[in-house]
């Protein structure tokens, strides 16, 4: 059996949101993973950005390609927050 949880969405302080996005602009990575893999993984991961009409959107399983490292520090910091929504309002799971 597959279990699929998109989460819903959080609301994070402006002050939360202004240090995120200082932090994202100083990461510069490669659009595409150098790595190839074939397989197939039941953990999705997909980070999107949206600005107005314009957004980018990330999606990796398992793991963050090494070629996208610099975003670990941000992935940890966004899961930490989840789990945080997830452990104050458990009606999100």
């Amino acid at each position: 059996m597959t279990v699929v949880r998109t989460g819903a969405p959080y609301l994070l302080a402006s002050v939360d949101i202004d240090a995120m996005l200082a932090q994202l602009r100083q990461i510069h990575i490669s659009f595409e993973p150098l790595e190839r893999i074939g397989a197939i993984h039941p953990t999705t991961y997909r980070l999107t950005m949206h600005s107005g009409s314009h957004s980018c959107q990330l999606e990796w399983f398992n793991a963050l390609p090494p070629e996208w490292g610099a975003l670990a520090a941000m992935v940890e910091l966004l899961e930490a927050l989840g789990l945080k929504a997830l452990q104050d309002d458990p009606s999100t799971r």
